[in-house]
């Protein structure tokens, strides 16, 4: 074991379609001349780990820290955790931008804590995403023209949404999915 590491944690988070859980996976692999940051010689091995959490900060900016030790590291990229919207002490999980930071305490061989950590904003947009494939799916219903309000709606709201894809601007971010929250509460699109 190492006395410290240039390790590279990296992580895969995926949203759930219900707003309930998202799921992360440790992706930051072994250590290979193509994965300078991966688990194993000269780096950390996982055997080197004495815990691990996610902090994962919510749009309103409550933060809640999850263990996920033993369960994580993991250096196959196959092992899933689910974040509940329970364990975030919510009901669901509001569209919005959620800062997630995974942490992994290494026991080094001076028989010091060495942490490593990868941060991650994501985006999650199932709310929203749901409300515009309902505004969507209004047009293919209605025998509409082009300059009808459903029609209307539903273009500036797939619009709105695919601009989100993608974007890095928080206060773009953020914006955006406050037009797009206010036109599907205006419209009672019944996805929240």
């Amino acid at each position: 074991m190492p006395v410290n590491a240039n390790m590279t944690l990296d992580i895969d988070v995926c949203e759930s379609s219900d707003y309930l859980s998202f799921n992360v996976t440790d992706e930051t692999g072994i250590y290979s001349a193509s994965n300078s940051g991966g688990y194993g010689t000269p780096n950390f091995a996982i055997s080197d780990a004495i815990d691990s959490r996610l902090v994962v900060t919510l749009p309103d900016t409550t933060t809640v820290t999850i263990t996920t030790y033993p369960s994580f590291p993991d250096d196959t990229g196959l092992v899933i955790v689910t974040v509940t919207a329970a364990q975030l002490g919510v009901t669901e999980l509001a569209d919005g931008i959620y800062t997630i930071t995974y942490q992994v305490d290494f026991n080094n061989s001076n028989n010091q804590t060495v942490q490593k950590t990868v941060t991650k904003a994501i985006t999650f947009l199932a709310q929203v995403g749901c409300c515009v494939h309902k505004l969507i799916a209004k047009v293919a219903e209605t025998d509409c023209t082009c300059e009808s309000t459903i029609y209307k709606n539903a273009s500036l709201s797939n619009l709105l949404l695919k601009s989100l894809c993608g974007c890095t601007d928080i206060t773009k971010t953020t914006n955006i999915l406050a037009r797009l929250n206010k036109l599907c509460n205006s419209l009672n699109c019944g996805c929240n």
